[in-house]
């Protein structure tokens, strides 16, 4: 029994160790997008990234901070679930001595959400484009704490160049709908930027 405790012991020590945890910040957006053909938006940094992500992410949208026509609004978020691959007959000792092996505990599920809201200058939603994204990770005693950095990246990479695209393909119907109401005028940005936030939050 003592040595089962200091087993348990070791093998949390081991994962401790290794645990990281994702940065949308830190992923590399830098790919061609679609060409800029939609009217200046101005960056709401209230969004889930940070302004240089933003910048990089939205590459076909020529955001200034001054004439433009409304804001953009960048959203992301993961959840994680776990589902244990098996229990035998709750014999703890069993399934301890085959996850001290290597056998997988659990499969670890990541669902990946992205979303790209646009609104005119009067903080009105012009378009809500999104994505999912799935990303599967087996846990074992000494591995699979850490989120999956790298194939969450890639997944995330994926979700927002399709938004892009298809922003950069409607951009004809979302010039439109932003051209109906002019651009950002500095009397009304106060009350437009609070109006998209109590939208968003």
């Amino acid at each position: 029994m003592k040595k089962y405790i200091i087993l348990v012991l070791l093998g949390f020590l081991l994962t401790s160790c290794a645990t990281k945890r994702f940065n949308i910040n830190a992923v590399d957006f830098s790919y061609e997008y679609a060409d800029q053909n939609v009217l200046p938006l101005r960056y709401h940094d209230r969004s889930t990234v940070n302004l240089e992500t933003a910048h990089k992410i939205i590459k076909s949208i020529a955001a200034k901070d001054s004439n433009a026509w409304g804001y953009y609004y960048i959203q992301h978020n993961f959840d994680r679930t776990e589902r244990k691959i098996f229990d035998i007959i709750n014999i703890d000792y069993v399934t301890f001595i085959l996850h001290l092996v290597g056998v997988p505990e659990a499969r670890v599920h990541y669902n990946l959400n992205a979303r790209v809201y646009l609104f005119d200058s009067y903080g009105n939603i012009v378009e809500i484009y999104e994505k999912k994204g799935y990303v599967l990770q087996y846990r074992g005693l000494y591995y699979g704490y850490s989120h999956p950095i790298e194939n969450m990246s890639k997944e995330y990479k994926r979700m927002f160049k399709e938004i892009i695209d298809d922003i950069s393909t409607n951009n004809e119907r979302t010039n439109h709908l932003l051209s109906l109401s002019g651009t950002l005028e500095e009397d009304n940005t106060t009350e437009t930027y609070t109006k998209i936030y109590m939208i968003v939050k």
